[in-house]
């Protein structure tokens, strides 16, 4: 769809007539046909496919009527209802989050100290720890049915500079197809990661992040976009 700004020129057109004479840039145009250009009572939208200055019409759109033309007429080009609502439909469509985000929704709690290494931290869901639970969760990555049984925050402070990473993880049956995406949770924001399996379990690791941080107790999102 092409404008053109100030375009108004004089038109005769019968309700039958479905070319005119345009003198428009070719391009495809949504114009409006008024019976006066200072006290227009009556009007009809078209669609104009203009090749050469000669054009193509649509006749009637926006639910206007196809109607006859006579001397003192005019077509010009104005933002349309329906030109103007598609705009605004696009723009919603490209503000609206992405449909196919992936989101866990977890209960984070602490791992006691005593079930991991000194100098090791942890805090979010596991299953197998009995720490923290979960509240929702994909049943399907990568292609294949899964069981989610760890989102964890984790810090390594063994070293000179102190470690940040999140590990997702569980078990399937099937065979995941291995799939990048951009991880978001709370202290990580737009991180690559990478789908993996090994046998049966599959798994997702961000790991040695110089920032971060371990979850605080409470509700926690984590939100994977497939890239």
């Amino acid at each position: 769809m092409q404008f053109a700004n100030n375009y108004l020129q004089p038109i005769t057109l019968t309700a039958a007539a479905g070319t005119a004479a345009l003198s428009l840039a070719d391009g495809t145009y949504r114009l409006t046909i008024a019976d006066s250009a200072t006290a227009a009572t009556r009007w009809e939208i078209v669609d104009a496919d203009v090749v050469g200055g000669n054009a193509a019409l649509t006749r009637g759109q926006e639910g206007t009527a196809v109607q006859d033309w006579g001397a003192g007429s005019v077509i010009y080009c104005t933002l349309t209802a329906g030109t103007f609502q598609s705009i605004l439909a696009r723009l919603d469509a490209l503000e609206a989050p992405p449909t196919n985000v992936l989101t866990f929704e977890i209960v984070s709690a602490a791992v006691p100290p005593e079930m991991v290494p000194p100098g090791f931290g942890g805090t979010g869901f596991s299953a197998g720890m009995e720490v923290g639970s979960l509240v929702s969760a994909p049943v399907e990555l990568g292609g294949a049915a899964v069981t989610v049984t760890q989102v964890m925050s984790l810090v390594n402070s063994t070293g000179e500079t102190t470690l940040y990473g999140i590990g997702i993880g569980g078990t399937t049956e099937g065979t995941t197809e291995p799939a990048e995406y951009i991880l978001s949770a709370p202290g990580y924001e737009d991180q690559t990661v990478v789908l993996q399996q090994d046998a049966t379990d599959w798994f997702i690791e961000l790991v040695d992040l110089p920032t971060g941080q371990l979850w605080p107790d409470g509700p926690v999102t984590v939100t994977l976009t497939p890239v």
